[in-house]
């Protein structure tokens, strides 16, 4: 039944959450470093003025690189919060599903509920049907469930590009001085 999870909602909530915590943990310890002091310069012969601008400017640099990724290390921690608790939530949905279904003798092979290979079959014709509608309420949940599972993992991913391209561009700009 795991190997059916994993093929269904792939993820560990576990792992994801302490992924989670471990970009809080960098954010909360960046964001508490102090921005670069400027030296003392008011003994500076004026030549060197030019010079102390331009380390005021990468000084300024600097901070805005570290405000901004102290900010996209609290974006993306709290976007994988939050998809460990719903993957979480995915996955005990899911059990709970293939439990009712493993008990009506269905199941999961390539995604969807299969009934049990072997000869079926009863004098009852009420009990087939009963089988039929339970198979397709079953089927109905878990590809609900496979949707949502997919939905919530693409709004991560999306996330997770936006936050990547965000600290590119400030790499970029830190590069070019």
């Amino acid at each position: 039944m795991t190997r059916g999870l994993a093929n269904t909602a792939p993820g560990d909530p576990g792992s994801i959450a302490r992924l989670a915590t471990a970009a809080g943990v960098v954010q909360r310890r960046l964001a508490a470093l102090d921005p670069p002091k400027p030296p003392v310069t008011d003994d500076l012969p004026r030549r060197l003025d030019r010079v102390d601008r331009e380390l005021d400017r990468q000084r300024c640099s600097l901070d805005r690189a570290r405000t901004t990724a102290a900010a996209e290390l609290g974006t993306v921690g709290e976007a994988l919060r939050t998809h460990a608790d719903e993957l979480s939530t995915t996955h005990a949905s899911l059990r709970a599903v293939l439990d009712r279904a493993a008990a009506r003798g269905l199941v999961l092979e390539d995604r969807h509920l299969r009934p049990e290979p072997g000869i079926r079959g009863t004098v009852d014709v009420q009990h087939e049907v009963d089988l039929d509608d339970e198979l397709s309420l079953l089927e109905a949940q878990l590809q609900s469930l496979i949707r949502d599972a997919a939905r919530r993992r693409t709004r991560l991913e999306d996330v997770l590009r936006g936050s990547m391209t965000r600290v590119a561009e400030e790499s970029a700009r830190l590069r070019r001085g």
